[in-house]
């Protein structure tokens, strides 16, 4: 699916015959966004004769997984960007791999699955003229921006779900919370790899490093790369968060089996004199004792008495 959004003389026009893009972008005053969720290589292939992009960024468009990134070539620059998403389904985090060209006049943008951002972004862009008077380097903005700030959502989602299991370890350890805490640092380890190299793509267009980024949009470049900055911040204080919790999970586990084996150790000494007890008088004697009653008094005082002192003891010094 190709979709067309052109501004020309102050008026904004949704579709465009493919066939002569090439003679609209020749225009003067002609500014073209060329929208392509691709299903096919026959939207590649239009792309690449249309354009005549490199070819190492044709590749980078149809092998997926590329790492955020953005390169410089004579008149546009290429970038690699991902938003962030939740899988409700499987339930796990993933992001949404967009790729974009920039030049003076047009931008492309090429996914493979729906982007609900750059859909937002796509249809202010159908009714609002001014934002097209700001140049495609501020539309690539627009863009950019919706898509980073997809991050903070998630985050603050993680850290409601780190709350919850913490208070869970405290109440009651389980095995599938332990579980749940891997989960989430795998998470963390996954938007640390995904961020990190973000932040370095918008630190090179808020230097104003790349010629078609103008001074004015480069500041934008620049608050969108603070907004990183703090994003890779808050993965890294989760991911100690995360840490701590399982240290707090593995220390509360051990300290009840420590308890369970305390009381086991309770219970065991109290049934040892019990143990010896039946065992000297279960002996063969050649008088039994139990033939005097008195003797046989003091053995069924021992029996109940020792146990139950032993008992008062341990709760006294309150070992369970």
């Amino acid at each position: 699916m190709i979709r067309f959004l052109y501004s020309k003389n102050g008026h904004i026009v949704e579709g465009l015959d493919p066939a002569k893009v090439s003679s609209f972008l020749a225009e003067p005053d002609a500014k073209l966004w060329v929208d392509i969720q691709w299903e096919n290589s026959h939207e590649i292939q239009w792309m690449e004769q249309t354009f005549r992009f490199h070819p190492l960024t044709i590749e980078d468009c149809t092998h997926r997984n590329q790492r955020p990134k953005v390169e410089d070539y004579d008149d546009y620059f290429f970038a690699v960007l991902h938003s962030s998403t939740f899988r409700h389904a499987e339930k796990e985090v993933d992001t949404q791999e967009t790729h974009f060209f920039v030049a003076s006049n047009y931008m492309v943008t090429v996914r493979d699955e729906a982007s609900p951002q750059l859909d937002f972004v796509y249809q202010r862009y159908k009714t609002e003229t001014a934002l097209w008077g700001r140049g495609i380097d501020f539309l690539f903005y627009r863009v950019s921006d919706a898509q980073m700030d997809s991050y903070f959502p998630l985050l603050d989602e993680i850290e409601d779900h780190i709350d919850q299991l913490e208070d869970k370890i405290l109440v009651s350890p389980a095995e599938d919370t332990l579980k749940q805490f891997f989960v989430l640092k795998r998470d963390l380890t996954f938007l640390r790899k995904v961020v990190s190299p973000l932040r370095d793509v918008f630190n090179i267009l808020g230097r104003g490093d790349l010629s078609l980024v103008s001074e004015k949009t480069a500041i934008y470049f620049r608050d969108i790369h603070d907004h990183l900055t703090r994003a890779t911040e808050l993965i890294n204080s989760y991911r100690d968060m995360v840490g701590g919790a399982l240290d707090i999970y593995l220390s509360t586990v051990s300290n009840r089996m420590n308890e369970i084996i305390k009381r086991l150790a309770v219970v065991a000494t109290i049934f040892l004199p019990l143990s010896f007890l039946a065992g000297f008088f279960g002996m063969n004697f050649q008088i039994m004792p139990y033939g005097n009653v008195r003797l046989f008094i003091l053995s069924l005082s021992l029996f109940i008495g020792l146990p139950a002192v032993m008992a008062w003891w341990f709760y006294r010094k309150q070992w369970f």
